[in-house]
Order: structure tokens, then C-alpha cells, then sequence
């Protein structure tokens, strides 16, 4: 259930719509795909003439996701123990920053939750835990690795289970 709803645990459930084998790789753009709930969705006059032209013409035609710099970084700081700044950006390529507004912009396209099944739950003797999973219309079974932290989990990596490879033995490679 903690996957599952995703008003009560923030961008956990759209940290599943991508793979990454540790935190610094998961996709930017999938993770905040919805944007922040309390952020407007009307651009301002000012950020429609700061937008002219950054953002291709289909753009204006759906829903604004404005995303304050200050609040991606401190999701990514909860959700993965690193700032925006360790990870590697991957797919905030897709996004437009503004200086001007220290905001990133992209279109939302509704709402983008993914439907997972848990199969089973492993604890591993240094806290970590493995939650094996599926997704609605996936192939691939997968494996979120977790860790808790004083008031929720930081997630370690998401990838298929035919992948997934303990963090020491990875570091061992």
C-alpha cells in the first residue's frame, strides 16, 4: 500500500516508473511526470513570455507542471538521501529551466501512478529491504531496494529483478 497512494507518500509511486541501479540514476522527468499538487498549473503572463519558444507548440496545449528547484531538490533529498545535484539529471533534459523563476517547466498529461503488485518482501541483515514487485501490464518482475530512515525510506534502486544485484557486490564489480 505504501507504493500505492501516492497523496500520502509524495513521489514514491512514480519513483517506479523508471530503472535505475542507484539513486543518482532515476529519471528526473518520469519521478516528477505529475508535478507538485499545491504548484499552479496556469502559467503567469510572465512565464508565458519567459516560455516562448523553450517549449515546443504541443506543450501549450496541456497542463503546465511547474517545478520549483528548491522543492524537486529537497524530494530527491527524502525520497533518495542526494540532492538534484548528485544525480545524473537523467531526463531533466526534458524539462525547461527558467533562472529567472528557478523553476523547471514541462507538460503534465494526467496522471501517471503505476498499479504494482508486491510478491514478496525480503530483509536483509544491513536493514535494507527488498520489495519484489510487478506492474500492471510489465513483463519484467521487479525489485525496489529500501532503506528506512528516521521517518519514512530512502530508495536505493528500482530494476528488474533479473538485474538486481546487491550494492556490495556491485561495488565489488
Amino acid at each position: 500500500d505504501f507504493f500505492n497512494h501516492k497523496s500520502r507518500n509524495g513521489f514514491y509511486n512514480d519513483a517506479l516508473n523508471s530503472e535505475y541501479a542507484t539513486p543518482a540514476d532515476v529519471n528526473l522527468f518520469y519521478l516528477f511526470y505529475d508535478g507538485f499538487e499545491d504548484e499552479p498549473q496556469t502559467p503567469t503572463e510572465e512565464e508565458n513570455m519567459l516560455l516562448d519558444g523553450k517549449l515546443d507548440s504541443y506543450w501549450r496545449y496541456a497542463d503546465l507542471i511547474r517545478l520549483p528547484a528548491d522543492k524537486v531538490n529537497a524530494a530527491v533529498m527524502e525520497m533518495f538521501g542526494i540532492t538534484l545535484e548528485q544525480t545524473n539529471k537523467v531526463g531533466l533534459d526534458k524539462l525547461v529551466y527558467l533562472e529567472e523563476t528557478d523553476c523547471y517547466y514541462g507538460a503534465g498529461h494526467g496522471i501517471h501512478d503505476v498499479d504494482m503488485t508486491v510478491q514478496r518482501v525480503e530483509h536483509q541483515q544491513d536493514g535494507t529491504i527488498l520489495v519484489y514487485y510487478n506492474r500492471e501490464n510489465m513483463l519484467d518482475n521487479m525489485v525496489i531496494a529500501l532503506k528506512p530512515n528516521s521517518n519514512n525510506y530512502q530508495i536505493l534502486s528500482n530494476l528488474p529483478e533479473t538485474e538486481y544485484m546487491d550494492p556490495e557486490e556491485r561495488a565489488a564489480l
